[in-house]
Protein backbone atom coordinates (compact mmCIF):
# COMPACT_ATOMS: atom_id res chain seq x y z
CA UNK A 1 0.00 0.00 0.00
CA UNK A 2 1.82 3.38 -0.80
CA UNK A 3 1.04 5.80 1.94
CA UNK A 4 0.33 9.70 1.32
CA UNK A 5 3.42 11.59 2.62
CA UNK A 6 2.48 14.43 5.30
CA UNK A 7 4.43 16.86 6.88
CA UNK A 8 2.25 18.16 10.55
CA UNK A 9 3.28 21.26 12.29
CA UNK A 10 1.50 23.35 14.82
CA UNK A 11 1.66 24.36 18.36
CA UNK A 12 -1.41 21.59 19.12
CA UNK A 13 0.48 18.90 20.82
CA UNK A 14 -2.28 16.82 21.38
CA UNK A 15 -4.10 17.05 18.35
CA UNK A 16 -0.70 15.94 16.56
CA UNK A 17 -0.02 13.28 19.06
CA UNK A 18 -4.08 12.02 18.07
CA UNK A 19 -2.88 12.07 14.22
CA UNK A 20 0.31 10.17 15.04
CA UNK A 21 -1.40 7.71 16.56
CA UNK A 22 -4.67 7.17 14.13
CA UNK A 23 -3.31 8.78 10.49
CA UNK A 24 -0.86 6.00 10.30
CA UNK A 25 -2.97 3.77 8.51
CA UNK A 26 -3.46 6.76 5.80
CA UNK A 27 -0.37 7.86 6.01
CA UNK A 28 3.90 8.57 6.04
CA UNK A 29 3.72 11.06 9.02
CA UNK A 30 6.20 13.87 9.63
CA UNK A 31 6.71 17.09 11.30
CA UNK A 32 8.38 20.34 11.83
CA UNK A 33 8.63 23.25 14.33
CA UNK A 34 6.58 26.43 13.10
CA UNK A 35 10.19 28.25 12.31
CA UNK A 36 10.75 29.17 9.06
CA UNK A 37 13.84 27.99 8.60
CA UNK A 38 12.47 23.94 9.57
CA UNK A 39 9.67 23.93 7.50
CA UNK A 40 11.53 25.20 4.31
CA UNK A 41 14.17 22.60 4.78
CA UNK A 42 11.13 20.22 5.67
CA UNK A 43 10.04 20.68 2.36
CA UNK A 44 13.06 20.48 0.79
CA UNK A 45 14.24 17.41 1.95
CA UNK A 46 10.88 15.19 2.21
CA UNK A 47 8.63 16.84 -0.49
CA UNK A 48 5.21 16.58 1.52
CA UNK A 49 2.20 15.88 -0.73
CA UNK A 50 0.54 17.89 1.79
CA UNK A 51 0.94 20.45 5.05
CA UNK A 52 -0.77 19.72 8.10
CA UNK A 53 -1.71 22.89 10.32
CA UNK A 54 -2.57 21.88 13.89
CA UNK A 55 -3.53 24.73 15.44
CA UNK A 56 -4.27 26.09 19.38
CA UNK A 57 -3.19 29.37 20.50
CA UNK A 58 0.06 30.35 18.26
CA UNK A 59 1.98 33.54 18.66
CA UNK A 60 1.94 36.43 16.47
CA UNK A 61 5.58 35.57 15.12
CA UNK A 62 4.70 31.82 14.45
CA UNK A 63 1.54 32.64 12.62
CA UNK A 64 3.26 35.17 10.16
CA UNK A 65 5.77 32.09 9.96
CA UNK A 66 3.25 29.96 8.98
CA UNK A 67 1.64 32.34 6.58
CA UNK A 68 4.85 33.16 4.85
CA UNK A 69 5.31 29.65 4.32
CA UNK A 70 1.59 28.78 3.40
CA UNK A 71 2.26 31.45 0.11
CA UNK A 72 5.23 29.40 -1.22
CA UNK A 73 3.60 25.92 -0.47
CA UNK A 74 0.20 26.34 -2.18
CA UNK A 75 2.29 27.68 -5.40
CA UNK A 76 3.78 24.56 -5.55
CA UNK A 77 0.68 22.77 -6.11
CA UNK A 78 1.09 21.46 -2.44
CA UNK A 79 -2.51 21.70 -0.48
CA UNK A 80 -2.64 22.99 3.15
CA UNK A 81 -5.24 21.35 5.61
CA UNK A 82 -5.58 23.52 8.82
CA UNK A 83 -6.79 21.85 12.02
CA UNK A 84 -7.55 23.03 15.50
CA UNK A 85 -9.40 24.60 17.61
CA UNK A 86 -12.30 27.18 16.09
CA UNK A 87 -10.09 30.20 18.45
CA UNK A 88 -6.99 28.53 16.69
CA UNK A 89 -8.24 28.75 13.13
CA UNK A 90 -10.24 31.70 13.41
CA UNK A 91 -6.92 33.88 14.57
CA UNK A 92 -4.75 32.15 12.20
CA UNK A 93 -7.70 33.92 8.99
CA UNK A 94 -6.36 36.88 10.65
CA UNK A 95 -3.15 36.59 9.26
CA UNK A 96 -3.50 34.99 6.04
CA UNK A 97 -2.99 36.53 2.75
CA UNK A 98 -3.27 33.15 1.02
CA UNK A 99 -5.87 30.46 2.26
CA UNK A 100 -5.83 27.30 2.77
CA UNK A 101 -6.97 24.55 1.30
CA UNK A 102 -9.77 23.24 3.87
CA UNK A 103 -9.63 24.11 7.47
CA UNK A 104 -12.20 23.28 10.11
CA UNK A 105 -12.38 22.49 13.68
CA UNK A 106 -11.34 19.09 14.79
CA UNK A 107 -13.34 18.86 17.93
CA UNK A 108 -16.62 17.91 15.03
CA UNK A 109 -15.32 15.54 12.86
CA UNK A 110 -14.18 12.08 13.57
CA UNK A 111 -10.37 11.08 13.11
CA UNK A 112 -11.70 8.42 10.30
CA UNK A 113 -13.85 10.92 8.59
CA UNK A 114 -11.24 13.89 8.30
CA UNK A 115 -8.53 11.22 7.25
CA UNK A 116 -10.49 10.18 4.16
CA UNK A 117 -11.55 13.84 3.49
CA UNK A 118 -7.76 14.68 3.68
CA UNK A 119 -6.75 12.00 1.36
CA UNK A 120 -9.77 13.11 -1.17
CA UNK A 121 -7.81 16.60 -1.12
CA UNK A 122 -4.34 15.06 -1.92
CA UNK A 123 -5.78 12.96 -4.39
CA UNK A 124 -7.95 15.28 -6.33
CA UNK A 125 -4.48 17.89 -6.40
CA UNK A 126 -2.72 15.47 -8.08
CA UNK A 127 -5.23 14.00 -10.73
CA UNK A 128 -4.13 15.46 -14.26
CA UNK A 129 -6.67 17.55 -15.87
CA UNK A 130 -9.11 17.10 -18.14
CA UNK A 131 -7.96 17.97 -21.66
CA UNK A 132 -10.92 20.24 -22.57
CA UNK A 133 -10.36 22.04 -19.10
CA UNK A 134 -6.53 23.32 -19.90
CA UNK A 135 -5.19 26.59 -20.78
CA UNK A 136 -3.74 26.65 -24.31
CA UNK A 137 -0.40 27.75 -24.41
CA UNK A 138 1.62 28.81 -27.06
CA UNK A 139 5.17 28.72 -27.76
CA UNK A 140 7.05 30.80 -30.18
CA UNK A 141 11.06 29.87 -30.27
CA UNK A 142 13.53 29.72 -33.18
CA UNK A 143 15.15 26.82 -31.07
CA UNK A 144 13.78 23.44 -31.64
CA UNK A 145 15.73 22.11 -28.02
CA UNK A 146 13.52 25.32 -26.22
CA UNK A 147 10.62 24.47 -27.31
CA UNK A 148 10.69 20.66 -26.56
CA UNK A 149 12.29 21.53 -22.92
CA UNK A 150 9.08 24.05 -22.64
CA UNK A 151 6.30 21.73 -23.94
CA UNK A 152 7.73 18.89 -21.35
CA UNK A 153 7.65 21.38 -18.23
CA UNK A 154 4.21 22.35 -19.24
CA UNK A 155 2.25 19.54 -21.09
CA UNK A 156 0.67 17.84 -17.70
CA UNK A 157 -1.14 21.24 -16.97
CA UNK A 158 -1.32 23.02 -20.21
CA UNK A 159 -2.83 22.49 -23.59
CA UNK A 160 0.77 23.12 -25.45
CA UNK A 161 1.49 23.82 -28.75
CA UNK A 162 4.78 25.25 -30.29
CA UNK A 163 6.15 27.35 -33.32
CA UNK A 164 9.59 27.48 -34.88
CA UNK A 165 9.41 30.83 -35.47
CA UNK A 166 7.06 34.30 -35.83
CA UNK A 167 6.20 33.66 -39.16
CA UNK A 168 4.75 30.20 -38.23
CA UNK A 169 2.57 31.64 -34.85
CA UNK A 170 0.98 33.89 -36.74
CA UNK A 171 -0.07 31.35 -39.63
CA UNK A 172 -1.47 29.21 -36.37
CA UNK A 173 -3.58 32.15 -35.27
CA UNK A 174 -5.15 32.93 -38.45
CA UNK A 175 -7.17 29.73 -37.60
CA UNK A 176 -6.93 28.73 -33.91
CA UNK A 177 -7.39 30.45 -30.79
CA UNK A 178 -4.65 30.09 -27.61
CA UNK A 179 -4.89 31.60 -23.88
CA UNK A 180 -1.33 32.48 -23.53
CA UNK A 181 1.97 33.00 -25.65
CA UNK A 182 5.07 32.40 -24.68
CA UNK A 183 7.34 34.37 -27.36
CA UNK A 184 11.12 34.31 -27.86
CA UNK A 185 12.04 38.24 -27.74
CA UNK A 186 15.18 37.99 -30.32
CA UNK A 187 14.31 35.92 -33.53
CA UNK A 188 15.52 35.81 -37.13
CA UNK A 189 12.60 37.06 -39.39
CA UNK A 190 10.55 38.56 -37.46
CA UNK A 191 11.54 38.97 -33.75
CA UNK A 192 9.56 39.02 -30.87
CA UNK A 193 8.96 42.85 -30.52
CA UNK A 194 7.41 42.49 -34.88
CA UNK A 195 5.30 39.84 -33.50
CA UNK A 196 3.96 41.58 -30.99
CA UNK A 197 3.11 44.58 -32.47
CA UNK A 198 1.12 42.28 -35.38
CA UNK A 199 -0.85 41.08 -32.44
CA UNK A 200 -1.69 44.19 -30.67
CA UNK A 201 -3.10 45.17 -34.54
CA UNK A 202 -5.29 42.05 -35.08
CA UNK A 203 -8.57 42.55 -32.64
CA UNK A 204 -8.58 38.64 -33.01
CA UNK A 205 -5.30 38.72 -31.14
CA UNK A 206 -4.77 42.08 -29.32
CA UNK A 207 -5.30 40.84 -26.22
CA UNK A 208 -3.57 37.60 -25.91
CA UNK A 209 -1.61 37.80 -22.79
CA UNK A 210 2.34 37.68 -23.79
CA UNK A 211 5.25 36.54 -22.14
CA UNK A 212 8.73 37.09 -23.29
CA UNK A 213 11.60 34.52 -23.11
CA UNK A 214 15.35 36.20 -23.47
CA UNK A 215 18.19 34.58 -22.94
CA UNK A 216 19.98 38.57 -22.22
CA UNK A 217 20.34 39.10 -18.38
CA UNK A 218 21.95 42.98 -19.34
CA UNK A 219 19.93 45.31 -17.40
CA UNK A 220 19.29 47.78 -19.72
CA UNK A 221 18.40 44.94 -22.75
CA UNK A 222 16.05 43.63 -19.44
CA UNK A 223 13.86 47.13 -19.50
CA UNK A 224 14.20 47.17 -22.96
CA UNK A 225 11.85 44.07 -23.00
CA UNK A 226 9.41 45.87 -20.61
CA UNK A 227 9.00 48.76 -22.64
CA UNK A 228 6.81 46.59 -24.74
CA UNK A 229 4.56 46.21 -21.80
CA UNK A 230 4.06 42.14 -21.96
CA UNK A 231 2.60 40.45 -18.64
CA UNK A 232 6.22 39.46 -17.89
CA UNK A 233 9.16 37.65 -19.44
CA UNK A 234 11.26 34.53 -18.62
CA UNK A 235 15.14 34.27 -18.60
CA UNK A 236 16.55 31.62 -20.49
CA UNK A 237 17.69 29.07 -19.77
CA UNK A 238 14.08 28.53 -18.32
CA UNK A 239 13.60 27.87 -14.85
CA UNK A 240 10.56 25.20 -14.75
CA UNK A 241 8.83 26.55 -11.37
CA UNK A 242 9.64 29.63 -12.33
CA UNK A 243 8.29 29.54 -15.92
CA UNK A 244 4.98 27.58 -14.51
CA UNK A 245 4.67 30.54 -11.38
CA UNK A 246 4.65 33.50 -13.71
CA UNK A 247 2.15 31.58 -16.30
CA UNK A 248 -0.18 30.51 -13.23
CA UNK A 249 -0.38 34.44 -12.36
CA UNK A 250 -1.24 36.07 -15.53
CA UNK A 251 -3.59 33.23 -15.83
CA UNK A 252 -5.37 33.58 -13.31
Amino acid sequence: MSFHRILITGTNKPLINDFFKQGREFFELLTSSMRGDDLDAHLRLTQPEALICCLNIEKDTELHDLNSFVNVITKKNIPVIILGTKEGVNRYKGFITQSPTYAFDEKYIPPRTMFLQIVKIIEKGTEAPDESEKKHVLVVDDDPLILKVIKETLHNEYDVAVSVGGKTALKFLETKSTDLILLDYEMPELNGVQVLERLRMDPKTESIPVIFLTGNRDPQKVKEVLSYKPKGYILKPVDSEKLKETIKKVLV
